[in-house]
């Protein structure tokens, strides 16, 4: 059976789009350029409303996406899982995947890259640790091994310590070694990079 375009209204919000009723109910909406090929009173079959019905789809889909990177970098992964959210079908969802990777929107390596440096300039943690969280954003293992390749995690144990020793530097010995370690720890960094990590704190304190 086909529909009968109804009425088509000019939105509000976002000039360059078009909204279209379809037998009095508003249907979807479509970009300027595809309205200009539908007129009140042209009749639409199932498979026309079904395409203009998935090229909305898309869009809201592309601009849920888009919104959702502009608070933060995300992981292909993570936008993915946004997007099954928000209830959009996995065919929609792989057509947005593949224009937001297409206009440089995603890129897993990227994305990991700045990861890692945001972590090493703010939170430092170990090579252990970052592995893990990017696992978590669902990024592949080939890329997590080439983006932490040259990582070092003593050099990352020190930078972690370095911005505590400010605070800690006058406790008393113990308790100084407890609070590296156990900090160290947190962080995700084994016993011997914490304990050699410790040694180069108590050596640097001694020559201050």
């Amino acid at each position: 059976m086909k529909g009968i375009v109804t009425d088509i209204k000019y939105q509000k919000r976002n000039a360059s789009r078009v909204n279209i009723f379809i037998d009095g109910d508003y249907a979807f909406s479509v970009p300027l350029l595809s309205a200009s090929s539908l007129k009140p009173g042209q009749k639409l079959s199932p498979s026309e409303i079904d395409a203009f019905r998935h090229e909305h789809d898309v869009y809201k889909a592309y601009s849920t996406a888009i919104g959702y990177l502009t608070r933060s970098p995300r992981s292909k992964s993570e936008i993915e899982t946004h997007l099954r959210g928000k209830k959009f079908s996995k065919p929609i969802i792989e057509q947005t995947i593949q224009k937001l990777e297409g206009n440089t929107y995603i890129n897993d390596e990227t994305y990991a890259r700045i990861f890692v440096e945001n972590r090493e300039r703010f939170h430092p943690r170990s090579t252990f640790a970052l592995r893990f969280e990017l696992k978590q954003k669902g990024v592949k293992e080939n890329i997590i091994n080439q983006v932490l390749e040259s990582a070092n995690d003593l050099e990352l144990a020190w930078k972690a310590v370095k911005g505590k020793l400010y605070r800690w530097q006058a406790l008393p010995e113990n308790q100084l070694k407890e609070k590296i370690l156990s900090f160290l720890s947190r962080r995700g960094f084994n016993y011997d990079i914490a304990n050699d990590t410790l040694e180069k704190v108590l050596d640097s304190l001694k020559t201050d």
